[in-house]
């Protein structure tokens, strides 16, 4: 959905022709501590000891030194991701909510569209359902980390399939800042869902109907991971 509303052809480039690209550093550092924290949830879901070394451990399991600018890069950004760990930990220690998922996949027909993913975890607190996700990008302020809940395409998505599964909305849905600890949080209504399936709709037609033009954009593509082959870019 995000690749294809950013640009067509990078959607293209992503999922169809699947043009191979060098690691890079920010995936690595973003799939290592999404696995550490995942590894931990999926321990209290099932109620089973986990320490602040396991985390660790899961940590340097999942690293790779591939993509990194240099040995000081990496070790600088392992040291962070570490830090982020200690924090997450210490957090989740003093938490009283109940984990009711972990990496729970889904797969919901709608109007002849299949909505698949999974969501990284939802809670139950005081009756209420909380549809959590995890980043490792930064925010340092409170709406800031507010405001990327509230247009983020993907906790809507979160959102409204919940409401197709389970007939209601959850109660909120939240993003978990892992590099300071900052939890955005807001709440969807049947405003945002009616939204969310039109975009849903909208990429579904083009997606249908072989429509991959490129969406030239001076920032989106300086960004790009395609822009030194993509004949529109505008770098």
């Amino acid at each position: 959905m995000d690749d294809y509303l950013t640009c067509p052809l990078k959607y293209k480039y992503v999922h169809i022709l699947r043009v191979p690209l060098l690691p890079n550093h920010l995936i690595i550092y973003g799939s290592a501590l999404h696995d550490a924290v995942g590894a931990m949830n999926l321990a209290r879901l099932n109620r089973q000891k986990f320490s602040e070394k396991d985390l660790t451990d899961v940590l340097l399991k999942s690293w790779s030194s591939e993509g990194f600018i240099s040995r000081e890069h990496e070790e600088q950004r392992l040291k962070t991701a570490k830090q982020a760990l200690k924090l997450f930990y210490r957090k989740e220690q003093r938490s009283k909510r109940k984990i009711k998922f972990v990496e729970e996949t889904f797969s919901v027909p709608r109007d002849k569209v299949l909505l698949r993913g999974r969501w990284d975890r939802v809670d139950e607190e005081g009756g209420k359902i909380i549809i959590l996700d995890y980043k490792s990008s930064e925010v340092k302020k409170q709406e800031d980390a507010d405001r990327r809940v509230r247009e983020s395409l993907q906790l809507a998505i979160y959102a409204l399939v919940w409401k197709e599964r389970f007939g209601k909305l959850p109660d909120r849905v939240e993003l978990f800042f892992l590099e300071n600890g900052l939890v955005g949080s807001a709440k969807k209504d049947e405003k945002d869902l009616s939204k969310t399936w039109e975009k849903i709709k909208m990429v579904e037609e083009g997606i249908r109907g072989a429509k991959f033009s490129a969406k030239p954009n001076s920032k989106v593509c300086q960004y790009c991971s395609y822009n030194e082959i993509c004949p529109a870019s505008a770098v």
